[in-house]
């Protein structure tokens, strides 16, 4: 098991090399080969597996092929880890590159690896398999060695490939950390477009280029992947244990069908305004890949989704204060997002009892969460701007919900970025949805970037801002709230007078 290649790939791949490229072969019966089709699994037992060097990764089951990569990659530098793209694209290559994956294979390149290393295999077996035999029939019988060598050859034509040199990749062979040891290694990585100085204008660019590193093993950062991938496990399997309790939150949950609406935004001001009410609030920022709302509410230290699906007993700390709703935040690292996204219905079945509105910001990117989220929804704010195409992305977006299921009743649209010269009224969204009633959000100006960006909501309230009154007055009919909740008054604040450049003072037409 020394020279051992772990290969992650889908059930329907291993099923069906075909997919991979490799017809007729049997990957289940190389012996050199482990397979593996769950990512989590693959984390789990390469974490502490000795002898094995070298990673691809295909896809799983259920872990996306660069998150997987980028986590076998951090759980074990000195390893070579590859991913396997048969049409390499710039975001692939991009995101591979900043995550420290030592290269990306297009199919040829696989499938010669994989031609090649079947071949060491083969040769190195074939002392093993001779010492059985008489040597007069090892080295005399010249007929045998060249049928040996054909049957070789007609493996590497089914893989229509070449048997072709590669370099050998010196790595460090796997074991206990020692302190402040460092050693040197050479390893190949993408070369994400560069070429030789020497290449021919006919000539492919070079695939890989070897690179220096310096990896440095420590205690320390032995223990730190160990609580890594404890804190992995957690996520997947914690159950989330909700005591009986009369308070059900009101869920409130903030979506569009294309990115650049205002979600945040709106998701940030609905929680502040519902916590204005006097009502226990918390802000859920579930964009778990870009999500920015640490930001925008001025809390740089705030607890994460993925610590509290880790530890849920740390919801005793998930408070408001003051003025400000409580927040859970996205996670921090990116790997994490593929495990939280299949168990967020878990978690907000689980913080309902524990608040008395809920305010949920979504991503872009539709997927199984925004189905787990509308669910569980009470209301549902749609968020459109001024593009067309925004448009468009809602009504693909409403057929999505169609075909699976998910009421759209409780919707409410809302254009954002309404003013005098807005290219879209909500009349035509209006239209365009089929008599939809459609709220308009009116344009607040770059004060809304500027207060906001600087995490200064509270600011941007007491501004009167005409986009957070607008906003404010349609969540009048959407929160529940007695007769006698009124909104705290906002803390005194005397805004900048800007003077309106190129605009003329408009009189009454008599």
């Amino acid at each position: 098991m020394g020279n051992h290649i772990a290969l992650c790939l889908e059930t329907e791949a291993l099923k069906n090399p075909r997919v991979l490229g490799l017809a007729d072969e049997n990957l289940r019966k190389q012996r050199w080969l482990t397979l593996y089709c769950n990512g989590l699994e693959a984390r789990r037992q390469l974490l502490h597996a000795h002898g094995i060097n070298e990673v691809w990764v295909s896809s799983t089951d259920n872990v996306d092929m660069i998150n997987l990569a980028a986590a076998l990659k951090r759980d074990n530098p000195k390893r070579l880890v590859c991913c396997i793209a048969f049409s390499p694209n710039g975001s692939t290559l991009s995101r591979a590159r900043a995550a420290g994956i030592d290269c990306v294979l297009n199919k040829t390149e696989f499938l010669k690896r994989y031609a090649e290393k079947k071949m060491s295999e083969s040769s190195d077996a074939i002392p093993d398999q001779q010492t059985r035999v008489d040597p007069r029939r090892l080295w005399g019988n010249r007929h045998e060695t060249k049928t040996s060598r054909q049957a070789d050859n007609s493996q590497l034509k089914q893989l229509e490939v070449t048997p072709t040199k590669v370099e050998q990749t010196h790595l460090l062979q796997p074991g206990k950390a020692r302190a402040f040891h460092t050693e040197h290694i050479d390893i190949e990585e993408p070369s994400f477009g560069n070429y030789r100085n020497d290449a021919k204008p006919g000539e492919l660019p070079v695939p890989l280029r070897e690179r220096s590193r310096h990896v440095v093993a420590s205690p320390t950062r032995a223990r730190e992947e160990q609580r890594s991938a404890s804190k992995t496990e957690r996520i997947a399997f914690n159950q989330f244990a909700r005591k009986e309790s009369l308070k059900e939150a009101f869920v409130l949950a903030v979506v569009s069908g294309s990115g650049g609406t205002g979600k945040s935004s709106v998701a940030l001001l609905s929680a502040l305004y519902a916590q204005r009410l006097g009502k226990k609030t918390l802000l859920v920022d579930a964009d778990l890949q870009f999500g920015d709302l640490k930001l925008l509410l001025g809390r740089e230290k705030s607890l994460e989704v993925s610590d509290l699906m880790a530890n849920p007993e740390r919801i005793k700390s998930l408070k408001p204060e003051g003025n400000l709703p409580a927040l859970l935040s996205s996670p921090k690292r990116l790997e994490q997002s593929e495990l939280i996204v299949n168990r967020m219905g878990d978690l907000l079945h689980y913080l309902k009892g524990f608040f008395d509105v809920i305010v949920v910001n979504t991503g872009a990117f539709w997927s199984e969460q925004h189905a787990q989220l509308l669910e569980q929804a009470d209301r549902t704010l749609f968020l459109l701007d001024q593009r067309p195409s925004s448009i468009k992305a809602c009504s693909h977006a409403l057929s999505l919900c169609a075909r699976c299921g998910i009421a759209t009743q409780s919707f409410v649209f809302m254009l954002n970025f309404c003013s005098r010269q807005s290219l879209v009224s909500a009349l035509d969204v209006s239209c365009a949805l089929k008599g939809a009633r459609v709220v308009e959000l009116r344009d607040g100006g770059r004060d809304v970037a500027e207060l906001l960006g600087s995490g200064l909501p509270e600011e941007l309230i007491a501004a009167r801002n005409p986009f957070v009154e607008s906003l404010f007055a349609a969540l009048k009919s959407i929160i529940p709230h007695d007769d006698q909740d009124t909104p705290a008054p906002p803390a005194k604040h005397h805004p900048l007078k800007r003077r309106p450049f190129g605009r003329k003072k408009r009189v009454a037409c008599l």
